[in-house]
């Protein structure tokens, strides 16, 4: 019996890892780029590709990078963490726009979906939003991290975007006095 419900709950897209605490702001920021349109932010309208997320999981926690088609760009944790408004720095906006474009030539191999789990622990998987649905892929970690993987590419140029993450929140904080 416990079996089935699993089984139901990774269909229904509740799958989440024992160990992942989800805070209730996570799931409202997820749902709010997976739900995203022209209709709420009409600056998408005519784009191919609204939003990608790359979510990566970690013991204890997801991480989830959002780039969205008009140059924002967050990562949120989880439990609740996160960094956000980072695309309005000029370096993470560039690199996020370039990661935007960059994705719309792995959507081929991705599949179209209408749940959405969360990674489990040691796996990254990619959503990206279009006009025609959502369409994802997910590898385990040791497999796309080699460079003879398909999505190696969009991987590594999500690495370039987290990086850049990282360096401006360095600052903000530098800048603030912490």
């Amino acid at each position: 019996m416990a079996a089935f419900f699993s089984t139901l709950g990774r269909l229904l897209g509740g799958d989440v890892p024992q160990d992942y605490k989800v805070a209730d702001v996570y799931s409202g920021m997820r749902e709010m780029i997976l739900t995203i349109s022209p209709e709420k932010l009409p600056i998408l309208k005519d784009k191919p590709i609204y939003a990608v997320l790359v979510e990566m999981g970690r013991p204890g926690a997801a991480v989830t990078m959002m780039t969205v088609a008009d140059g924002a760009a967050s990562l949120y944790f989880s439990n609740g963490g996160g960094i956000i408004g980072l695309g309005e720095h000029e370096n993470v906006r560039k690199e996020s726009l370039e990661f935007i474009r960059l994705s719309s030539q792995f959507l081929p191999q991705m599949k179209k979906v209408s749940i959405y789990p969360l990674p489990k622990p040691d796996q990254t998987q990619f959503y990206i939003i279009t006009p025609d649905g959502i369409y994802t892929h997910f590898a385990q970690d040791s497999d796309i991290e080699k460079q003879s993987h398909p999505l190696f590419p969009l991987w590594s140029k999500a690495q370039d975007v987290i990086t850049q993450m990282r360096i401006t929140d360095e600052r903000r904080k530098a800048e603030q006095g912490h």
